[in-house]
């Protein structure tokens, strides 16, 4: 690697970081008070940060049909609790419809 492309990246409490693949670049993940216990805490968070944070935690993946949808705000707690749940959750919060596709993959509608 070369030198001038190293970053340093200072990890501050909430913060995780999250590598999806092997050859994919690793990403920051917010809002995770407890990682190993699965304790997410959003405040007035972005609907894209609760999805982004929640696929790096529980190894899911979320497909939005309204991009709109990316901009609402919520405020939510999650204590290790299942994928289910969080589904549950967030389509009564967000007011929207969620399906699993597949295995770990949910449409949001």
């Amino acid at each position: 690697m070369n030198k001038k492309e190293q970053k340093s990246l200072v990890m501050t409490p909430g913060m995780l970081l999250h590598q999806p693949k092997p050859n994919m670049k690793p990403m920051i993940v917010d809002n995770v008070v407890n990682v190993e216990m699965r304790e997410l805490a959003f405040v007035d968070a972005p609907l894209s940060s609760v999805l982004e944070t929640v696929e790096a935690v529980y190894n899911v993946k979320f497909e939005v049909k309204n991009e709109a949808v990316l901009k609402k705000s919520i405020d939510t707690n999650f204590s290790n609790d299942t994928i289910d749940n969080i589904v549950t959750t967030l389509a009564r919060t967000m007011d929207v419809s969620i399906r699993e596709k597949a295995p770990g993959i949910y449409i949001i509608e």
